[in-house]
């Protein structure tokens, strides 16, 4: 009986999550066409009022699906283009009132827009000599009609806006997450921080930081509230340009509650978490924050902690308690970055030279190596003809291979298994994007194997052969690499012996587990360095691979900067400021640097969750009740869209901003979609963001648009006549390619993200 229910229950729920997708696009659909007919309205309105005949009101292109016309009724298909003879005969009215095939734009017929005439003997080009024609209308009256569409949509987004306010709409808040080697932490920013003005602008979410930092071009004055208190002095923050997203970015991002937001199956057969369910101890530590749940990870012991959440109950009451075991990912930081290429960082990431085998944690889906029967915590043996690879071997390798099968042989369970695997290209409309696979990798967490050994480091000294399994170290067995982690911080300062299998042989050798900083002032994973001789921070040169280099700025307590400011006072005795936990008193100490102990190793291996789905803080804006001050926060919120559009084409203009980053038709509906998705309030919000926008673009100085027209009338106004009719054919038809040809653009550009996932 149950296998017979479970494919109809499959069956019905994939139908119902398919109307679901259709209902969302069709009432993303009426929200476009409501800002279309809005615009569209302005100016035929306008048109009406200063007298000029308007022939056909149309939302959307292409062909006429249905229609209305006073006298004439409703109908289906095209209709003709009546003269106003057969008008009056018919007694019909004068404006086509329909909706056509294309649904992304629309647009209003008068008479006298378009109606060229062309006299078949001499070749002559006029236009028609109907007074109610609008190329016979004053100046002044056909500018009404041109901004009328603008003025609509800007009105419709203030009353939008408007609207949301007094509802109430659900948003992130300003208060930050500081990457410890961004511009932010080096300007004194911290995590927590809510951030309260920009450059003397209010900030009310954190979309209005992104904003601001996107479309910075110089320094940022921004005031801050900490632990419920401004700051005295704004923080000066100047942003540098992300090398992930190539745009300007302060290193900040936004705060996360210890809610979760989706399932977090536990480990070892212990209970599930589920959304909505907060974290509130690690191991038995109160966490009050994401923070301190993380520093709790970094305190873990073995491979995995216990978690204690709250669960709401449903109907009110108290909270029910869940424990739940979380595995724990061993993740270690650069050892060194200055003249490495940025394929090859990963390999930097070593304990004392040692470097995992790669294991896969995720896959994209669809992508190939899902094709390929890749599954999680497989542990990568060989990579096309390459033994226990390296990050950078599995790289090279699928650059070199794109379009062609690469042989893998992967450990599941304890046993091998050959896959074959093709990786492939993204669409890229301009160059060649990078061949990919789809795998999330992450260190082997289990068997101590070794895919290399970096040279010159602790264990390079052992002479041991790539791929040895260790055994043991200080006579302690280490059956994982949180074993060793273990092992080897105890051992800091000491030699000790280390047992390891290459091949059939066990070999037995001696290792110096230098000391560092951590283990000479008692340091512990979540102590911090705050100051090295009284410098915070180090410009590091990363080789691009073509001969060139970029230099980066790495701020402490950053490990990789610890490491460069000690390596170069190796020999000299320096005072150095550090807190034991990240709220502790800043304390100093004098440190000996020696060629031993100037590679701060312990904080380089670091223990962090595998998955924290947290939900990020937001807050609710709105006007308290008061469509007073709901009318004033959607005029600010107008006014500062109109000005972010301003700032965004002023930023593409000097290339700080790049078109990969421009959405077309087909991005902008998939968003609104997904935000449809989200409730009716996000909606008019993007709806309102949109139609801004749409007024913005709409009167940008270019033919075909009603900017490219108002400059035409500007001309004409000053001139005292107007350009010649072959002017503005030849200035409207170079316009409508440049729009068509961007319009093409960014349609393939959006289809081409949409199939690379």
């Amino acid at each position: 009986m149950l296998s017979a229910v479970a494919p109809t229950l499959a069956f019905t729920l994939e139908v119902s999550q398919a109307v679901y997708d259709i209902l969302m696009f069709l009432k993303v659909l009426i929200g476009f066409s409501i800002i279309i007919f809005v615009h569209e309205s302005g100016h035929f309105l306008a048109a009406k009022w200063v007298g000029v005949r308007v022939d056909r009101f149309a939302v959307g292109f292409g062909y006429r699906l249905f229609g209305w016309r006073r006298g004439e009724g409703f109908t289906f298909g095209p209709r003709p283009d009546y003269t106003a003879e057969q008008l009056q005969a018919k007694r019909y009215g004068e404006t086509d009132y329909c909706f056509k095939a294309l649904p992304i734009g629309g647009y209003v017929k008068m008479l006298g827009h378009d109606d060229i005439q062309i006299d078949e003997r001499t070749g002559a080009v006029t236009m028609t000599d109907d007074p109610r024609a609008f190329t016979n209308r004053p100046v002044g009256q056909r500018m009404v009609v041109i901004s009328a569409g603008v003025l609509m949509n800007l009105i419709f987004g203030a009353l939008a806006y408007m609207a949301v306010f007094l509802i109430g709409v659900e948003m992130q808040s300003p208060v930050v997450m500081v990457q410890p080697d961004g511009p932010a932490a080096r300007a004194g920013l911290k995590t927590g921080d809510r951030i309260l003005t920009i450059n003397d602008s209010t900030v009310d979410t954190f979309k209005d930081v992104f904003v601001t930092e996107v479309l910075s071009d110089g320094p940022l004055a921004i005031a801050v509230e900490r632990d419920g208190k401004p700051l005295p002095e704004p923080v000066t923050v100047v942003p540098t340009t992300s090398r992930d997203t190539k745009l300007p970015s302060m290193g900040v991002t936004p705060m996360l509650t210890t809610e979760l937001a989706a399932e977090l199956p536990g480990a070892d057969g212990s209970a599930t978490l589920v959304a909505h369910d907060r974290i509130i101890a690690v191991d038995g530590v109160p966490t009050p924050t994401a923070l301190d749940v993380r520093r709790q990870f970094l305190l873990a012991r073995n491979g995995s902690v216990e978690l204690t959440a709250e669960r709401p109950v449903k109907g009110g009451g108290p909270p029910q308690r869940v424990v739940s075991r979380q595995p724990v990912v061993l993740t270690t930081e650069f050892a060194e970055v200055s003249g490495i290429r940025a394929e090859r960082l990963v390999d930097e990431q070593h304990i004392l030279g040692l470097l995992p085998r790669r294991m896969v944690n995720r896959m994209t889906p669809g992508s190939p190596a899902e094709e390929a029967g890749f599954k999680p915590k497989d542990v990568v043996v060989e990579w096309d003809t390459i033994a226990n690879p390296t990050w950078a071997d599995i790289i090279e390798t699928i650059q070199a291979k794109a379009g062609a099968p690469i042989r893998v042989v992967v450990e599941r369970a304890g046993e091998k298994q050959t896959l074959h695997v093709t990786p492939r290209r993204a669409f890229r409309l301009f160059g060649t994007a990078p061949a990919r696979v789809g795998i999330e990798f992450v260190p082997e967490r289990d068997r101590v194997v070794a895919s290399a050994i970096a040279p010159g480091s602790p264990f390079a000294a052992l002479g041991m052969p790539r791929g040895s399994l260790i055994l043991s170290v200080d006579e302690r067995s280490t059956p994982t690499w949180f074993s060793l982690v273990e092992v080897l911080r105890a051992a800091a300062g000491r030699e000790v012996e280390v047992e390891y299998q290459s091949g059939p042989d066990r070999v037995t050798a001696h290792l110096h587990v230098p000391a560092s900083i951590s283990s000479e002032f008692g340091l512990s994973p979540i102590s911090e360095i705050v100051s090295i001789a009284g410098e915070k921070e180090v410009t590091l040169s990363i080789a691009d691979g073509k001969g060139g280099a970029r230099d980066v700025t790495m701020s402490l307590p950053a490990p990789v900067a610890v490491r460069t400011l000690l390596k170069k006072h190796i020999g000299k005795t320096v005072d150095v400021e550090y807190v034991v936990a990240p709220e502790a008193p800043i304390q100093r100490r004098a440190f000996a640097v020696t060629a031993e102990n100037w590679d701060p190793w312990q904080m380089r291996v670091l223990f962090t969750p595998e998955a924290m789905p947290f939900r990020l803080m937001t807050q609710v804006v709105h006007a308290h009740g008061n469509p007073i001050r709901a009318m004033w926060m959607g005029v600010r919120s107008t006014m500062g869209t109109i000005t972010e559009v301003y700032r965004i084409l002023k930023q593409m203009a000097s290339r700080n901003i790049g078109v990969e980053h421009v959405q077309g038709p087909v991005g902008i509906f998939r968003q609104a979609i997904t935000i449809a998705k989200e409730g009716f309030v996000d909606l008019l919000y993007f709806l309102a963001f949109f139609s801004v926008n749409l007024a913005v673009l709409n009167f940008l100085p270019l033919p075909v648009v009603d900017g490219g027209l108002m400059v035409f009338l500007l001309i004409e106004k000053i001139k005292g006549k107007p350009l010649s009719l072959t002017t503005q054919v030849v200035s409207t038809m170079v316009g409508l390619a440049f729009i068509l040809i961007c319009f093409l653009f960014v349609t393939i550009q959006d289809i081409g993200k949409l199939f690379a996932g």
